[in-house]
């Protein structure tokens, strides 16, 4: 109820601030829905969801308030909620020189600092080259999509950053980020981020690299290196990247007892060592309406029972355009995922089609096949059939129909709706208020 009521809050902010002078209105709602049975629960399913975003722009010193939330409820279990993800004002003409943003944004001024919080943020230097940003909140997670619902919640973030837009052929960021989580200092991450182009030389590369030092730690957090390259001739793009990963490096053998004190809530459960990472990518532009693209990643790590672990995932497959002009497109790919734990070979196609005016069709299959070290194989299935249509200008419903089979579903049919309803941007002007003067 407390999130319904901050949703409701936000609505309210961004209409009150519209009324209060010119302003440029801008709105999307999205209403999902979907019949099921549970996973878990066993029951037949019947979630609806209520996405929206708001946004009033234009205001006076160029001001903007944004707000984005979810309102739902599932007829079926009888049980509901919401999230209000984002609720923030910005403020970057108030003062020359200063941009200010307050309340629940996305903060993502460092790296490491990539997560949702209730602050503000400060950034110095308009638009010059070189600009510093000063942040700070109380990170905020949702539905809960970050570890486990027994990690304690009760943290604070702050740090700041340099930026030089004008570092050689390229860009120079050095960043600070401090996390605490339940009083305690969870990392300190002192960071670097490099990008260098050289668009004189073959390949036009493109060098980027990060590193993150964890300064409670004294070790190395993460860290990567990467090339792209561009062969304009050969209509071909490559890319490279190394990748580093340590969340934590306290010694141990095996994982953090305290669950609050582990960084990665996810990563940790299963290792206790850094992981290396290699990944490297290929397009290649065949024709104007045919492309092809390859991707291999490996990734090496020692599990929580000491030993090595080994993991592959590649792909490869073609996009193609039929009359190269984005309206419709088919898509073909065949993946296959090999570790300790078992292998995955799969294939899965794409369609969409845009063609007829006002309508959209779409439709998906993935086939897989999957052998796991626990000595369990099988196929999984899944499909999807979908059309939308533009019953009004802005407005678009939708209907969906989903096959799947797999081990916990022999034979499953979901059915789903929707109704997206796009207000578009609009100019809002106050009306005058009082005694007409003669």
């Amino acid at each position: 109820m407390r999130r319904a009521r901050l949703a409701w809050c936000a609505i309210a902010l961004v209409l009150g601030a519209a009324r209060a002078g010119a302003a440029d209105l801008d709105a999307t709602l999205k209403y999902l829905s979907q019949v099921r049975d549970g996973d878990l629960t066993r029951q037949t399913e019947f979630p609806n969801q209520l996405y929206g975003h708001l946004g009033a722009y234009a205001l006076p010193y160029e001001s903007e308030i944004e707000g984005f939330f979810r309102a739902g409820y599932d007829f079926g279990l009888g049980r509901g909620g919401g999230d209000l993800y984002l609720a923030s004002a910005r403020v970057p003409g108030a003062v020359e020189g200063l941009d200010l943003t307050v309340g629940r944004q996305w903060l993502n001024e460092s790296l490491g600092g990539a997560l949702v919080a209730d602050g503000g943020t400060l950034r110095v230097g308009g638009d010059g080259p070189l600009q510093a940003t000063v942040f700070g909140g109380v990170p905020r997670y949702f539905e809960p999509t970050y570890g486990v619902e027994k990690q304690s919640q009760n943290e604070s973030v702050f740090g700041g950053s340099i930026e030089d837009d004008d570092f050689g052929d390229g860009r120079l960021e050095v960043g600070y980020f401090q996390q605490y989580r339940k009083g305690k200092t969870l990392r300190q991450l002192v960071s670097a981020n490099v990008t260098q182009e050289y668009a004189n030389v073959v390949g036009r590369p493109n060098f980027y690299g990060s590193f993150a030092f964890d300064a409670s730690q004294a070790s190395v957090d993460f860290g990567n290196v990467g090339v792209n390259l561009v062969f304009d001739e050969m209509n071909l793009r490559f890319n490279l990247e190394g990748n580093y990963y340590q969340p934590q490096d306290r010694g141990r053998s095996r994982p953090e007892i305290d669950i609050n004190r582990r960084e990665d809530g996810i990563f940790e459960l299963f290792s206790v060592s850094e992981m290396w990472q290699v990944r490297t990518g290929l397009r290649y532009q065949v024709n104007p309406e045919i492309s092809a693209y390859a991707d291999y990643s490996f990734q090496d790590y020692a599990s929580v029972v000491g030993e090595r672990e080994v993991g592959h995932v590649a792909s490869v497959g073609a996009v193609w355009l039929p009359e190269n002009d984005g309206l419709e497109l088919v898509r073909a790919e065949y993946y296959v995922a090999d570790s300790g734990g078992g292998n995955v070979n799969g294939g899965k196609v794409l369609y969409e089609n845009r063609v007829y005016e006002q309508l959209t069709l779409r439709a998906k299959l993935d086939l897989a096949y999957y052998d796991k070290a626990t000595n369990q194989n099988g196929i999984a299935f899944s499909s999807l059939l979908g059309v939308a249509y533009e019953v009004a200008e802005g407005v678009t419903c939708g209907m969906s129909l989903e096959a799947l089979h797999n081990r916990r579903f022999d034979a499953d049919i979901r059915v789903g709706f929707g109704v997206i309803y796009e207000f578009g941007r609009r100019t809002l002007r106050r009306r005058a208020v009082g005694r007409t003067q003669s």
